[in-house]
């Protein structure tokens, strides 16, 4: 199995799922915390301006950034997810300003090229091999406009700490460093270490900006 058929395999778990929430283990049907404080903290005004969603899945970080205000596209490499997104979050709260559409980050639509305010990329990069995961991070940078930015939230590890066999695979800080390459600058680094499963765990949650023209 290439690298391309096992991200394929998340289309197939969203079908088999068959519109049961509790067979997508990723999922909970809420704004992920990670997201959800930075938005509470910052209070982004998205009036007039424009998001994209990496990897979307049922969309409720999509309708979080709809609500900041912001016209968001949100998207998925499942068409799967992204039908199943589109269909909980047509309600008011929307108000028409999330757009659902299926993608992949590593070959995006031309049109994506450097028009949005804020991307936002929430553990999608840890859970792709380690060529596809290289492809995506040279795109990244390239969706920021100019004086917008990229939030991204991976889960990560400290140098010397084994690899995980995953997915996902969390990710070292240093290989983050494609992403200033790319023209961004990292405005703000957090490292946010909790327990899961009497495990202990840490995040990363960095805020990278393109500097305006």
């Amino acid at each position: 199995m290439d690298e391309r058929q096992r991200i394929a395999r998340f289309d197939d778990m969203y079908r088999e799922a068959a519109g049961d929430p509790d067979k997508v283990p990723w999922h909970r049907l809420r704004t992920r915390q990670e997201v959800a404080h930075w938005l509470a903290r910052e209070r982004p005004d998205g009036r007039g301006r424009t998001a994209l969603v990496v990897g979307c899945g049922l969309g409720d970080d999509a309708a979080a950034l709809a609500e900041a205000g912001f016209a968001v596209t949100a998207f998925d490499l499942s068409e799967t997810a992204v039908a199943w997104a589109a269909e909980r979050h047509n309600g008011p709260v929307a108000a028409g300003r999330i757009t659902f559409v299926a993608a992949d980050l590593t070959a995006p639509p031309a049109a994506w090229a450097g028009a949005f305010d804020l991307v936002l990329e929430v553990y999608t990069l840890q859970a792709m091999p380690a060529g596809l995961r290289a492809e995506a991070f040279a795109v990244l940078p390239t969706l920021v406009r100019p004086g917008g930015h990229l939030l991204l939230i991976c889960s990560g590890r400290a140098p010397g700490e084994a690899e995980h066999d995953g997915p996902p695979w969390p990710l070292l800080r240093t290989d983050l460093a494609p992403l200033t390459a790319g023209g961004l600058v990292e405005e703000r680094f957090e490292e946010i270490t909790y327990t899961f499963n009497d495990q202990p765990r840490r995040m990363f949650r960095v805020l990278y900006g393109r500097p305006a023209a």
